[in-house]
């Protein structure tokens, strides 16, 4: 048997029925089987193992923000629609996986002064992802993916991070913004529960089970620097707060209040270093209606 391994440089990353591409830093998808031993009186080491439960997977890819093909912000609503209505999204990376559906649950933008802007997208899927790509010979030399995302693609750097009239503060050297929907399986008895992904999401198993998010979601920002504003709330209540945009994406938190902030200051430092974090319910840009 030959030994055989699996080339990042082979793989590109297509989101949505559009076949979005995104230009990927890193990815990985983890399984989760519900087994649980068949115990009875008398029989020591137990009948068995079954599953007795829906088998979920977890994907989790880190992307640059691309601006030579810019991602329009309604790709990220769609996303979010489809999870609160219980339709699937698809997305692979070929190859490594097969065509995958599932519910967005993440989705996060960071950056720092002197990094690429960074998007981090989340999914949960249901069933078997049957990712079993055998990869390819040791001796296989490593070839250029020129089928996928461009190789010259352009990005978006800290440049391209927009906070209007320092509302956040006046030398912000980091922010992050990230938007979470958590994700409920919601089954009816009959349906099968030992599938693959393909067969559960189609066909006469989607009036059997789905993935459908559960409010309330939680949008959060957080901010680092060495002039960094603790945003005053009006009778201590949430509010919308000032829009921050990161490349082309602008995001609105909705319901926002501050969460924390904190000052921290030593002798031979240029400056304090000041932290602060805010807290939503939702996000303008993604709300389906």
């Amino acid at each position: 048997m030959a030994l055989k391994r699996r080339l990042y440089s082979t793989q590109s990353l297509t989101i949505g029925a559009g076949g979005t591409s995104f230009p990927v830093k890193n990815f990985s998808i983890s399984r989760e089987r519900p087994m649980e031993p068949i115990l009875g009186l008398g029989l020591l080491k137990g009948y068995n193992q079954a599953q007795k439960g829906f088998e979920t997977f977890k994907f989790d890819v880190k992307c640059f923000l691309p601006k030579s093909t810019v991602i329009d912000v309604s790709v990220f609503k769609t996303m979010c629609t489809n999870a609160e209505i219980g339709t699937y999204t698809s997305f692979q990376v070929s190859p490594g996986t097969p065509l995958l559906k599932g519910a967005i649950t993440n989705i996060s933008l960071d950056n720092t002064v002197g990094e690429f802007i960074e998007l981090g997208l989340s999914f949960q899927g249901i069933g078997d992802p049957n990712a079993t790509d055998t990869g390819v010979d040791i001796n296989v030399a490593p070839t250029d993916n020129n089928a996928g995302v461009a190789a010259s693609v352009e990005v978006y750097d800290s440049s391209d991070v927009t906070i209007i009239n320092s509302e956040y503060g006046d030398t912000v050297k980091s922010a992050k913004f990230s938007f979470e929907m958590p994700i409920e399986t919601i089954a009816h008895l009959g349906g099968t529960i030992t599938d693959t992904n393909l067969n559960l999401t189609q066909g006469v198993n989607l009036s059997k089970v789905r993935l459908i998010a559960k409010a309330p979601y939680k949008a959060s920002l957080s901010f680092d620097g060495t002039s960094v504003k603790a945003r005053a709330d009006a009778n201590n209540r949430g509010g919308t707060l000032p829009t921050i945009t990161f490349g082309n994406l602008p995001f609105t938190i909705l319901n926002g209040a501050l969460k924390s902030f904190s000052i921290n200051q030593s002798p031979g430092e240029i400056g304090a270093a000041y932290s602060a974090s805010y807290e939503g319910t939702h996000v303008s840009q993604l709300k389906s209606s």
